[in-house]
């Protein structure tokens, strides 16, 4: 049958993520850590390549110059990442490995050059690992539980005074991106699982964050598209930036 990195090289790909989803926790004493871990980088590799194919389009053929779209990843990740396992606060493997890997991605802007005005295009976005925890403006906006900062939930959790869990925003919803006033996308952690659900704050689930990935590729990085009648999709363009993707 093969490991499971040998299965999702092999084309496995949302079959391997289901069967590690079903493992429940993997920590690093777990059998299958090594090898799920791998098919997290993996994915997160061709995740990479996909990011940056799909910027490089879109400045290609965009009349409005645009910056601080792609943002690669933080150097001291690994720093930040062993001091929350050590603190038992473990990101899921995707999220995990997307921050080692890939870094952030924010496509609102240049979004606004081709998605017909009040269409909700979804552009993929996710925070970067310093927004998720440090900035005082995410601080301010998020509503965690107990109401604290990382910072300080994370040092009161230490002697058992706040909740065992927190809720991370890895960025704003669908509607948020195109203009109207909405929410956030959240994931919980500690999460020592292959993957993490989002969902809306305060809100239902939405799907796994792979799952999510997996849906912006398959429309060059706009999945809302897939709810817009044909007639208004910019087909041309869309074929154009998620033509030659690698699959996840």
């Amino acid at each position: 049958m093969g490991t499971y990195l040998e299965r999702y090289l092999a084309g496995e790909h949302q079959q391997v993520w289901s069967d590690l989803i079903a493992l429940g926790t993997l920590l690093p004493s777990n059998s299958s850590y090594n090898d799920a871990l791998a098919v997290a980088k993996e994915t997160m590799s061709r995740v990479k390549y996909n990011v940056g194919a799909v910027v490089a389009r879109l400045k290609s053929v965009n009349t409005t110059s645009f910056d601080d779209v792609y943002e690669p990843p933080e150097t001291n990740i690994l720093t930040i990442i062993n001091e929350w396992e050590a603190d038992n606060i473990y990101l899921p493997m995707s999220l995990r490995s997307w921050y080692e890997v890939v870094g952030a991605i924010d496509l609102v802007q240049p979004s606004k050059a081709f998605v017909p005005y009040q269409v909700v295009a979804d552009p993929l976005e996710v925070f970067t690992m310093e927004a998720l925890v440090i900035s005082g403006e995410f601080q301010a906006k998020n509503v965690q539980y107990g109401g604290l900062p990382f910072n300080e939930w994370r040092s009161l959790r230490r002697v058992g005074k706040a909740s065992n869990f927190f809720s991370i925003t890895i960025g704003y919803d669908e509607l948020e991106k195109s203009g109207s006033n909405s929410t956030m996308i959240c994931i919980d952690i500690p999460n020592p699982q292959a993957d993490g659900m989002m969902y809306y704050r305060g809100g239902k689930n939405i799907e796994y964050f792979v799952q999510y990935l997996r849906r912006s590729f398959e429309w060059g990085g706009f999945p809302g598209f897939a709810n817009v009648p044909e007639e208004l999709r910019p087909t041309e363009m869309l074929n154009y930036l998620r033509e030659g993707l690698l699959p996840i």
